[in-house]
């Protein structure tokens, strides 16, 4: 998704500006296999929902070795009828290929130019925002909190949650339920995730963590070290 948020051209330029301007210098080579299923303009190839969550990019990357073929396959398919594929890039479906293994190291390096430099703050940004709407789910229920993810995209008219994306589709969710992921390199535009491997798990809604957040100026700049003041 940080992949995304840089090539894409309809995100807001100013969105992030301090992390464009180092991430942008950061992208190499060896980022091409993951490069190749993110065309620019697009979400990429829904890997989140094949791998599934992981406390570890460790773990995540040994997920994506293992995702099986025609899960990969389907969501390869699912990018090819939006945008036109290389041929190349469906050799990535064969678990234990080369074009795997490639494509997990991508992955790491990806992560390791784009996002582990500032992961700390990140999540503590995102913990802070799952606090703060476990609260309002807890006090106030769950018709006040999709209220809270109100914004130029998203719209609560109960009893539909309307969010505007490039599609056309109504989702009757028929009591598997709504799981809401807050991101910051969702950028500025929410994004809906079905699992076409599982028709029983619930999608996921991945909303902008914006919610206190200005210019994010502070998620990119480490603190000074403490007592530097002091030494002073």
């Amino acid at each position: 998704m940080a992949l995304s948020l840089l090539r894409c051209p309809l995100q807001s330029r100013n969105l992030f500006g301090q992390w464009r301007v180092r991430a942008g210098s950061q992208v190499s080579a060896r980022m091409k296999p993951l490069v190749t299923l993110v065309p620019a303009g697009t979400r990429g190839v829904d890997f989140y929902t094949l791998t599934g969550e992981a406390p570890t990019i460790e773990q995540g990357i040994g997920a994506l070795l293992t995702v099986r073929r025609d899960h990969v396959l389907a969501e390869l398919q699912d990018l090819d009828r939006v945008r036109r594929l290389p041929r190349s890039a469906w050799a990535v479906a064969e678990t234990g290929g080369d074009a795997r293994r490639q494509l997990a190291d991508s992955a790491q390096a990806t992560y390791q130019a784009l996002v582990e430099p500032y992961w700390t703050r990140i999540q503590a940004h995102l913990a802070a925002e799952q606090a703060w709407r476990s609260r309002i789910l807890l006090r106030q229920g769950a018709a006040r909190l999709l209220v809270t993810l109100q914004s130029q995209r998203i719209r609560w008219h109960p009893p539909v949650l309307e969010v505007l994306l490039s599609s056309d589709a109504d989702i009757y969710l028929c009591g598997r339920g709504l799981r809401l992921v807050p991101s910051l390199f969702v950028g500025e535009t929410p994004t809906l995730l079905n699992d076409l491997s599982d028709e029983s798990a619930a999608p996921l809604l991945i909303f902008p963590a914006t919610h206190d957040l200005t210019d994010g100026s502070h998620l990119w700049t480490a603190a000074r070290p403490p007592g530097t003041a002091l030494a002073a």
